[in-house]
């Protein structure tokens, strides 16, 4: 019987004679409002149970949902509350679902996909599917590891004009959605919108109607902060302890000045391989250039003041005018010397007597001093 039911239903019986013989309802939905030429209106709702898979890298997301669509159609007219009738039964092709289209889709997954009509005796069809498809979202990462990511998603039914077809938002709900990395803004607070845009097609522009939803998802930024922030930074503070190393201890010197370098060359790499390639710089990005800077300047200032010291001894030894303090070459200023040198070399000697007894004092507070204000301007 209930079979018997939905197959007069389908084929719009018993209404089809005042409709001039509509043998299914595999089209428009016909009402009060268009039998004066007023556009259909389909009201949506959309369920999210789930967003999973937020890729950075692709720029894309996983949503599991359901739409549900609610327009009037009176060929549906009968004496039964209401009839369901799911994708699997032979009749569902007989009744018409809208053919929608989310611009931002990349994928649907097709095994995932289910479509059911209630039919409600006073001419009401609810129509659900659900889903599981991917979207794509465009990142900016310009405040990367503090960023918030704006995901849009736009409905409607391509090549039907807005004269015949009208999208409007019923609601947007959802239970409380968790990701690890990203904070998922509540779908009932989702930015809804209803658009009018014009499509070309072979016939020229169309108008339809769009219905929009946007959203926001902020990054918890403990995870790049833990494996890239304070780490580099650490890698810094180790550079920045080599320079209390006395300058003759060569290899001890060169090893706690190359290895931050190249660690922390390595984690640049490692943070560009988990984001696309941009043309832009991220905080995240300019934090660890900086600390790179930083290290390297401290193993060219190590190389410098290795130099400097034996020029300095060179200038001593051949500096006959210099008396020795208590036999210390190290703690002798030969500014006599520097007298009688000619005037071209004075600036040099004078460079060579302060990278050597200088710069590695002032550096102590000059480097970490620039490293605070620099990380102060970036992340402000």
């Amino acid at each position: 019987a209930r079979n018997a039911l939905i197959r007069q239903v389908s084929e719009a019986f018993p209404v089809s004679e005042a409709f001039g013989g509509v043998p299914s309802l595999n089209s428009l939905p016909v009402n009060n409002g268009t039998l004066y030429g007023e556009p259909v209106e389909l009201r949506i709702s959309l369920t999210v149970l789930r967003i999973s898979e937020i890729s950075q890298k692709s720029q894309t997301f996983k949503m599991h949902y359901i739409i549900d669509w609610l327009w009037r159609d009176c060929r549906l007219l009968m004496d039964c509350d209401w009839v369901k009738v799911t994708d699997k039964h032979d009749s569902f092709s007989k009744f018409w679902t809208p053919s929608f289209r989310i611009e931002e889709m990349e994928d649907d997954n097709k095994d995932m996909s289910l479509q059911q009509h209630v039919l409600w005796g006073h001419g009401w069809d609810m129509f659900m599917e659900e889903h599981v498809s991917i979207f794509r979202c465009s990142f900016d990462f310009t405040d990367m590891p503090f960023d918030v990511q704006t995901c849009t998603l736009k409905l409607y039914l391509p090549h039907t004009q807005l004269s015949v077809v009208k999208l409007v938002w019923s609601e947007i709900v959802a239970n409380e959605i968790t990701n690890a990395e990203w904070l998922i803004e509540h779908p009932s607070d989702w930015q809804r919108s209803e658009l009018i845009r014009s499509i070309s097609s072979p016939f020229g522009d169309v108008r339809v109607s769009v219905i929009q939803a946007e959203f926001n998802l902020k990054r918890r930024p403990n995870f790049l902060l833990k494996n890239f922030m304070y780490q580099v930074a650490s890698f810094y503070l180790l550079s920045w302890v080599g320079l209390w190393i006395d300058v003759s201890a060569v290899p001890a010197r060169a090893a706690i000045g190359i290895i931050p370098v190249l660690v922390t060359s390595n984690k640049l790499s490692a943070f560009a391989a988990i984001i696309p390639p941009i043309s832009y710089l991220t905080r995240m990005e300019m934090f660890m250039d900086v600390t790179l800077v930083m290290i390297t300047l401290h193993m060219i200032e190590f190389g410098m003041v290795h130099f400097a010291g034996r020029q300095y001894k060179k200038i001593v030894r051949d500096t006959t005018q210099v008396q020795a303090w208590e036999g210390d070459a190290d703690k002798v200023l030969p500014y006599a010397a520097i007298d009688e040198l000619p005037r071209h070399a004075k600036a040099y000697v004078a460079a060579i007597i302060f990278i050597h007894l200088s710069l590695d004092k002032h550096m102590r507070w000059v480097s970490p001093a620039a490293y605070v204000l620099a990380i102060a301007i970036i992340l402000a």
